[in-house]
């Protein structure tokens, strides 16, 4: 009776560990045939590079004529690194759509050229009035006018982001957000072949000097066939930007995982881009 009781144990115990063992193996195939970083981690670490239209604004403040404007996008780029926090479980047996957090920090590289066949602009106002009505205006007329720049900013993007399942086995992401910059270092260059400087009195509609051209630069008014040569360092910005980015993040049983998308941003003191990014994370 004893060894009939020993002899059923043991035929249960032998199922038991090899229903156990059944189970274990399939649930360790399950997680292999899924992406495993989709199944326990709500952590991301990577880097990126990215590389486009990196434009920097014109300043466009007193302009009252302007012939043929041609503006040259800079083909820029910048390199970053980022951190991913997803926000639901990731200790479930199927995802299909999921949340983030994004946030980083990169360095980007701007620029812009203009070339303008013939520009005027008041480039100052004085002896106003009581009621802030300007009353002189300075003139610069240029022939031929070049300016071109050149920027790199410290860009602090946050974003959300949402994924949901692509192609079977990937993802597609969209996010949204903002991006704070502080320019680091910035350049400019201003060339004219002519330049004629006149003043103007709104209020009666006549100029300094009657007749353009006499000689009154003395007083900074006259015609200078050299036109202008300048340059100089940009002023300290902070600029503020809508940020945009869709694409595709590539399943990977392992680390890394890659990311490739497009993205765009526009902000506050008019610099905007445009471009692809790609970037690889690790965990």
């Amino acid at each position: 009776m004893k060894r009939g009781f020993i002899f059923l144990a043991l035929v249960f115990l032998s199922t038991a560990l090899s229903a156990q063992n059944y189970f274990l193996g399939n649930l360790f195939k399950a997680r292999r045939s899924l992406s495993c970083d989709w199944l326990d981690t709500k952590h991301e670490f990577g880097i990126y590079g990215l590389g486009g239209v990196l434009s920097l604004p014109f300043d466009s403040k007193g302009i009252t004529t302007m012939t043929n404007k041609k503006t040259s996008g800079y083909l820029g780029g910048g390199v970053g690194f980022s951190y991913t926090y997803f926000l639901d479980n990731p200790r479930q047996v199927i995802v299909n759509n999921r949340w983030a957090i994004n946030a980083g920090v990169e360095i980007a590289f701007y620029g812009l050229t203009v070339d303008i066949d013939n520009i005027d602009r008041y480039t100052s106002l004085d002896y106003v009035d009581v009621k802030q009505q300007a009353i002189f205006q300075r003139h610069e007329i240029h022939d031929n006018f070049h300016e071109s720049k050149r920027a790199t900013y410290v860009n602090v993007p946050i974003m959300l982001t949402y994924l949901r399942p692509a192609f079977t086995n990937h993802k597609f992401y969209v996010s949204g957000g903002v991006k704070v910059g502080a320019l680091m270092s910035g350049t400019f260059v201003k060339k004219s072949d002519k330049m004629v400087v006149y003043g103007h009195f709104p209020k009666t509609q006549t100029t300094l000097p009657d007749h353009i051209g006499d000689d009154m630069k003395d007083i900074g008014i006259g015609t200078w066939d050299g036109g202008i040569s300048d340059d100089g360092k940009l002023p300290f910005d902070i600029n503020t930007a809508l940020a945009f980015e869709t694409g595709f993040r590539w399943r990977n049983v392992n680390p890394p995982v890659w990311y490739t998308g497009v993205y765009a941003d526009y902000g506050t003191s008019k610099i905007w881009t445009a471009g692809l990014k790609f970037k690889v994370t690790f965990w």
